[in-house]
Parts: structure tokens; C-alpha cells; sequence
């Protein structure tokens, strides 16, 4: 029996093999397969030593007579083959053939052609070398893992005709940042994971789901999420340690297991309202969280949600009537070093609700902010100071290039901060003031840098640039 296994799986492989070495014709040193029905082709696998060096695919290729258009590239397209030797011979379609290493002859360059839709599955997985894809506007399609482990790409645009990202799309690339564009609907699970070098990347507002796993281990430093999304999935942004901040809208209503778990470098937290569940160990680990707000929408926290945040000192909650938690949630947390912000009148009910109970203080009188300093670039900007309140209260500021909104509020608020641009040789710094009644006052401090330093000509230029573009 065992055999008769073994040699049904050796038939499926080279059966698998035979698949993806089949094509209809070759020319000029890329291999091509009619699409059924049409006047259309795919790039498929070359079969003798795989694509290697600078490749450019043309729009239309002609062959016995017959003119067709390339619109697609087929799966494993261009995944290495075996490694050549010295006496391999150069296909025509390569460029600069000194620059090709013999030892190593991998993939280092591939223009894709206006007419292409589809970039099929595991196309260019493995290509350990390739260091540029241009990608033309038309690609609606990005398949499977086809960038994975493309260890050497470090940037890539994406057009703005693209739809749908599927599964492990550029799972282990090295780019730093991406723009993903506004029509993208759908990006599929570990899309992006273990891309260790991206610290930046926009989530567009045509998205609904944030799949798992899909930025797993990527070195994200914040991350805004958009109103269009409502759910969070497992692991999203899991082990993301270099991420800072995240902004959580009110449209989420799930955040999946794990879905932030090991962000030990994140600071502060906000559950907003509309949250209703929060997975197992969605925020486990995440070590240097100091403060978290739980809003009154929040109908399940399951178990070791927030195990391990061993620098929480402030944790404020939106229900009148306590929550029921157990010690699951908290675990390796001493309790008895946090304060507890609960809603005015409730500070009883917590006194005796397990758990709750076990917080060092409860307060119901309370005004406090994530954050205690903002720095701006010379050329100025806005930012936000997330009041957390209990009370009315007032905010000031000690500097005439500081302007703020509102003045004063009730309850929990966005500060907005607005800061002119600093044309003088030496940095500024002032403060901003939050104030309230029978609540100790709560003060950030703001810096600017100096004109005149290189950081700031460099953004200067940068901003002087951007208005020549978009004028």
C-alpha cells in the first residue's frame, strides 16, 4: 500500500512538472501559452534553464502569421530553475549579459507590458534577485504568493487599476514602504508578512477586512486604519514590535486573536466605540503599553487579551455597570499598580466587582493624555492630543505659533494642535495645558526644530516640491 502511495505521489509531481514546463512557442527567449478562445497569451516557464538577467515582455508578439497580446503571466512564470553553470548559454531577451553572474544567474529585472491583467500565482516566487518589476497600469490582479521571498525587491509601485492582492503576495520582501492603491477591495491573508524592513504603508478605504496575519512581523512603525474597516483579523499586525501607534476607528466591531499580540513597542491603546469583541491574546505582550481605554460597546474580551503588558498604569472603562472579567484577561499584570477610570457614579460598583477590585486606585474625577510631547518638523503640521475626561476642561498654550481647537470641552476629546512653521536658526518649544476642575493638570510639551538645520532645508525642499506638483 505504502508503494502504490509513494508512486502516486511521484506521478502527481512530475505530472505537475510536465504543467508547468509546457508551453505552445517560444521567441526571442520567452515562452509563451495561448489563452482558449482568444488572440491572447501568458508568459509561462522556461524550461530550460529558467528567466534570468533583465527581461522585457512585449505588449504583442507575433508568430506564423498570428499577431497576439500577452495579458497574463502564468503561474510559476519565473521561478528559478536549477542553478546553471559556466557554460549555460544567454538567452537573446537578456540585457548586459557581463552583469549576469554565471555562478548565480537569477532573474534581476522584468518590465511587464500594457495589456497584462492577471500576474498568476507564485509568478515570480523565489526570485532572489530581482530588483525591479515595473507593473503597468491595467494589472487588476496580483496572485498567491507571487512576489514571495523576493528578497532583493526593495521598492515596487502597484497601479492604480489594481483589485484584489491575494494570499502571500509579497510574503519576505524587503521593501520599506508601499502605497497600496484606493481601488484594492480585497488583501489576502500574510500578504505582507515577515516583510522586516516595511515601516510604512497606507490601508486603502476600499478595504472592509484586514485579513490575518497580513503584516505578521513587518517593522511598522504606526498604522491609521480607515473608517471602511470592520474587522481585524488573527494575527494582522502580531509581532509588529517597532509599531508605535495604531488608530483603531469606530467601524471595527472584531479584533481577532492575536491581532496585535508582541507590539511591545506600542504606548497607548483606544477600544472606540463600536468595538464588540476583542480575541484571545489580542494584545498579549505588548509590554510598554501604559495606558488603555475600553469603550461601553464592548460586549466580549476573551481570555489573555491583554496578558503580559507588565507597564499598564492607566486603564480607563466606559460601563457604568463593571464588565464581568476574569483574571485570564490581566494576567502577569500587577493591578495593584494601575488606576482604574470608570464613569462618574461607578466608582462603588468596581470597588466590589472581582477583578476590578484589585486595581490600586479607581477614580471617577479624572483628566489625562496618552501623550506628554509632540515634535514638529520646521516647516509646521497638525497633530492631536487625545483628552481623556471625566470633567469640563480647558486647554491653553504658552506660545503665539500654537494655535488650538477646541479651547475648552467636555468629557473625552481630540485636541487638535496646529503649529506655523519655524523660519529662525534655533529650535522653539512650548507647552500646551489641559486644565480642569478638582483634576491635576495635564501638560505636553511641544518642540519644533530649527530651519536652519539640514533636517530642516531637507524638508523645506521636500515641501516645495510637493506644491510644484500639485499646484
Amino acid at each position: 500500500m505504502r508503494k502504490v502511495k509513494f508512486i502516486l505521489t511521484i506521478s502527481l509531481c512530475l505530472l505537475y512538472i510536465v504543467q508547468i514546463n509546457a508551453y505552445n512557442f517560444e521567441m526571442d527567449g520567452i515562452y509563451y501559452n495561448y489563452i482558449p478562445g482568444t488572440k491572447n497569451l501568458e508568459v509561462t516557464y522556461n524550461p530550460d534553464n529558467g528567466y534570468i538577467g533583465k527581461v522585457v515582455i512585449p505588449e504583442t508578439v507575433t508568430y506564423s502569421g498570428t499577431t497576439y497580446r500577452v495579458t497574463r503571466i502564468g503561474e510559476r512564470a519565473f521561478y528559478p530553475s536549477s542553478l546553471p553553470n559556466a557554460n549555460t548559454n544567454l538567452p537573446d531577451n537578456v540585457n548586459n549579459k557581463k552583469n549576469v553572474s554565471l555562478q548565480y544567474p537569477y532573474l534581476t529585472s522584468v518590465v511587464i507590458p500594457k495589456g497584462v491583467k492577471k500576474i498568476g500565482k507564485e509568478a515570480f516566487m523565489g526570485c532572489i534577485e530581482l530588483s525591479s518589476v515595473t507593473i503597468p497600469e491595467g494589472v487588476i490582479n496580483i496572485g498567491s504568493g507571487a512576489f514571495m521571498n523576493c528578497c532583493a525587491l526593495k521598492s515596487i509601485k502597484l497601479p492604480n487599476s489594481l483589485i484584489n492582492i491575494e494570499e502571500k503576495a509579497f510574503m519576505g520582501c524587503n521593501f520599506t514602504s508601499i502605497v497600496i492603491p484606493e481601488n484594492v477591495i480585497n488583501i489576502g491573508e500574510k500578504a505582507f508578512m515577515t516583510c522586516i524592513y516595511l515601516t510604512s504603508v497606507n490601508i486603502p478605504k476600499s478595504l472592509t477586512h484586514i485579513d490575518k496575519y497580513t503584516f505578521y512581523g513587518c517593522n511598522l512603525h504606526s498604522v491609521d486604519i480607515p473608517k471602511s474597516v470592520t474587522s481585524i483579523g488573527e494575527r494582522a499586525f502580531g509581532n509588529c514590535r517597532n509599531m508605535v501607534s495604531v488608530s483603531i476607528p469606530g467601524s471595527v466591531t472584531n479584533i481577532g486573536e492575536g491581532a496585535f499580540e508582541t507590539c511591545n513597542s506600542l504606548v497607548y491603546v483606544d477600544i472606540p466605540d463600536g468595538v464588540t469583541f476583542i480575541g484571545n491574546y489580542a494584545f498579549d505582550g505588548c509590554s510598554n503599553l501604559v495606558s488603555l481605554t475600553l469603550s461601553n460597546s464592548i460586549l466580549d474580551i476573551e481570555n489573555y487579551a491583554f496578558r503580559g503588558c507588565y507597564n499598564l498604569k492607566r486603564v480607563e472603562v466606559e460601563w457604568d455597570i463593571p464588565m464581568t472579567v476574569s483574571l485570564y484577561h490581566f494576567q502577569r499584570i500587577d493591578l495593584s499598580q494601575c488606576t482604574l477610570y470608570v464613569p462618574k457614579g461607578s466608582v462603588s460598583y468596581y470597588k466590589s466587582a472581582p477583578v476590578w477590585k484589585d486595581f490600586g486606585k479607581i477614580n471617577d474625577n479624572y483628566l489625562f493624555s496618552y501623550r506628554n510631547d509632540i515634535d514638529f518638523k520646521p516647516s509646521g503640521g497638525i497633530d492631536n492630543i487625545n483628552v481623556r475626561s471625566s470633567v469640563n476642561w480647558k486647554a491653553s498654550t504658552n506660545a503665539s505659533w500654537i494655535k488650538i481647537s477646541p479651547e475648552s470641552s467636555k468629557g473625552s476629546k481630540k485636541l487638535m494642535v496646529s503649529v506655523l512653521p519655524n523660519e529662525n536658526d534655533i529650535p522653539r518649544f512650548a507647552d500646551v495645558r489641559v486644565s480642569g476642575a478638582g483634576v491635576s493638570n495635564w501638560i505636553v510639551r511641544i518642540s519644533q526644530e530649527a530651519f536652519s538645520s539640514d533636517e530642516g532645508i531637507r524638508d523645506f525642499v521636500s515641501q516645495r516640491d510637493e506644491k510644484k506638483s500639485n499646484p
